[in-house]
């Protein structure tokens, strides 16, 4: 009987050993558009799918923030061109991107969110590189009559428990029209409403009016990034040193609360403040306790609140220190910065994706580099326009210049064991990740779309290429020759699906190279799975990427087969597996040769 070492385990992705010096279950360079699913078989991805609408034009999504409010619902937005815009869906309709505002000087926007006590709402706060802070309720609602001075809107709820003002700023957008109300927020038609609505078609979209706040925190000011920190917000700009706190609580419209920056001395607990670091403001994380402040090429700061007692009066000092961090340590943009948990993830002006996990010693923070094993492709990827985002236990990385997708992922078993590997580049034309109603989509670097991700056998309609690339085998001897004639092969396959297995005799197939295929049409190789289940083995809440075991197992046929081959003398061996059209999917389970130590001696390269 004939022995053969199959590998049947897939740890991860690995670009920095040669692939030569790689253990051999991990895939290598060259692999594309396959992934190492939640049943641990190397899998084909799935496709991409259109949400909404198609459009034809070629300006791609600037930004997009995925707003989980305090009334429990989800608004997602987008920008492109001149225009901001957001996911609803009306009555007996489907999502559709309808607009918030247009005729924007620029859209690569950054958002935060404020807590107003007087309406007992959270707002969006966003600023686009203006002297401007932007306020959005998130109100958004259909209508269904009027008269010359009311609104009905659709529905049960009132209009303020769809997120409409009550008491300041009462005005909603209609279809390019703005209009003011005096009341009726806290039903559901609105009241003294000027000018005449009646000529607003019922079913029309409304929304509430996004609001300026005009030279906050300051005439002239360059605000290109803002965050939340303990309620209160934080204003940075990329072409200065000072970064702008304010204060953390009051009514926007009343003179103070977001808009307010200034402060005491001694400052009072809450006040606003000014922070004067040593370079223009990359970026914003949140760290525990402590506001992280990314400055320049180097610099990383993080704050300290201190409340002390002067006579009988509570005041509270802010400072920053710097970080102990070192050449190129701080983040290369603002959206490639992403808080997780009890750390901050960015990518570094070393192209390194960071964890920096705790600044309690500021001499010793501690940095981890999660991208080592990627090396090649980080050093050679532009990150311009990217994006950092962690979501179902996995951080995405994207590359909208090089159209790529890096995948950094982590399980938890049921016993509690817990890996984290990278995931095989994912050529796809995405600029931002999003996650729209509890799935990831992806935002186009090239079109004003959006798509979701994982999704289908094909992008779009549009075929992929896919590639499994092994590392290099040596059967623990790197110096003798091995032969083998046979090749095993075990996994699934979808009956339409045609796999071209590439087997390189050493480096590059130096050697000899063998193609052979594998049919999902030929009956005799495949059958009928049961459908399986490894759930002990599954992420524990986590979403599959690949399909899930039980979903791809029981859709596409079992097969294993075995290629006979001649026997040729060998010092490493490659198996390559891919396809290049629409709807082909295969999994792969196990693979490997009937290998022996070859009677040749390696004379061809004695000298």
């Amino acid at each position: 009987m004939k022995t053969f070492q199959t590998i049947s385990n897939f740890p991860g992705y690995f670009s920095k050993p040669d692939m030569v010096n790689t253990d051999p279950p991990f895939l290598v360079k060259g692999s594309q558009n396959v992934i190492i699913n939640d049943a641990e078989k190397v899998a084909v991805r799935k496709g991409f799918s259109l949400y909404g609408a198609a459009n034809a034009a070629t300006d791609p999504i600037e930004s997009n923030y995925d707003w989980h409010t305090s009334t429990g619902v989800v608004r997602n937005l987008r920008s492109y061109e001149d225009e901001l815009e957001v996911v609803f869906t009306p009555a007996g309709g489907s999502a559709t991107w309808y607009r918030v505002l247009d005729a924007w000087a620029d859209v690569d926007f950054s958002f935060a969110e404020w807590w107003d006590a007087t309406e007992v709402l959270d707002l969006l706060l966003f600023v686009n590189g203006g002297a401007n802070i932007y306020e959005w309720s998130g109100g958004i609602a259909q209508i269904a009559s009027t008269t010359a001075t009311t609104i009905v809107k659709t529905g049960t709820n009132t209009w303020a428990q769809d997120r409409f003002y009550t008491s300041r700023n009462r005005s909603v957008l209609i279809n390019g029209t703005t209009y003011t109300y005096t009341g009726g927020a806290t039903t559901t038609t609105l009241t003294g409403v000027t000018p005449d609505p009646t000529g607003e078609a019922n079913a029309s979209v409304v929304t509430q009016t996004v609001v300026t706040r005009t030279n906050e925190p300051a005439a002239g000011r360059v605000n290109d990034v803002i965050i939340t920190f303990e309620n209160h917000l934080v204003v940075g700009s990329h072409v200065t040193n000072r970064v702008e706190i304010s204060e953390d609580a009051g009514d926007p419209a009343g003179g103070n609360g977001y808009v307010d920056f200034s402060n005491s001395s001694p400052r009072a607990p809450g006040e606003g403040a000014t922070l004067t670091i040593n370079g223009n403001c990359i970026g914003f994380g949140i760290l525990n306790k402590d506001l992280i402040i990314f400055s320049g090429k180097d610099r990383i700061y993080k704050t300290e609140f201190e409340q002390i007692a002067i006579s009988t009066t509570l005041n509270e000092t802010l400072k920053i220190r710097e970080l102990k961090s070192g050449s190129n340590r701080s983040a290369m943009e603002r959206d490639l910065i992403v808080s997780v948990g009890d750390s901050v993830a960015f990518i570094d002006n070393n192209k390194q994706l960071r964890l920096l996990t705790s600044v309690e010693d500021v001499e010793n923070p501690i940095f981890k580099n999660i991208s080592d094993p990627l090396k090649p492709d980080f050093d050679a990827e532009d990150f311009t326009n990217g994006h950092l985002r962690f979501q179902d236990n996995r951080f995405y990385v994207t590359s909208p210049v090089n159209s790529k997708l890096y995948i950094y992922e982590i399980r938890e078993d049921a016993k509690g064991s817990i890996r984290a590997f990278w995931q095989p580049p994912q050529l796809l034309p995405v600029r931002r990740i999003a996650r729209i109603a509890d799935a990831t989509y992806f935002h186009s670097n090239g079109n004003p779309e959006t798509y979701r991700i994982f999704d289908g056998k094909n992008d779009n309609g549009v075929p992929f290429k896919a590639v499994a690339k092994f590392a290099y085998r040596a059967f623990g001897d790197r110096v003798s020759l091995k032969t083998f004639d046979e090749y095993f092969t075990e996994g699934y396959i979808s009956p339409n699906t045609t796999i071209k297995l590439t087997l390189n005799y050493d480096f590059d197939g130096a050697t000899q190279k063998i193609e052979k295929f594998i049919s999902g049409s030929d009956t005799g190789l495949t059958s009928e799975a049961l459908a399986v289940g490894s759930f002990g083995d599954s992420p524990l809440g986590d979403v599959s990427l690949g399909g899930g075991a039980s979903e791809s197992s029981s859709l596409n046929p079992y097969f294993h087969i075995i290629h006979e081959l001649e026997r040729v003398a060998t010092f490493f061996i490659q198996a390559v597996y891919e396809i290049d059209t629409t709807d082909y999917f295969f999994e792969i389970l196990a693979h490997g040769p009937n290998a022996i130590k070859s009677p040749n001696m390696a004379s061809s390269i004695k000298r």
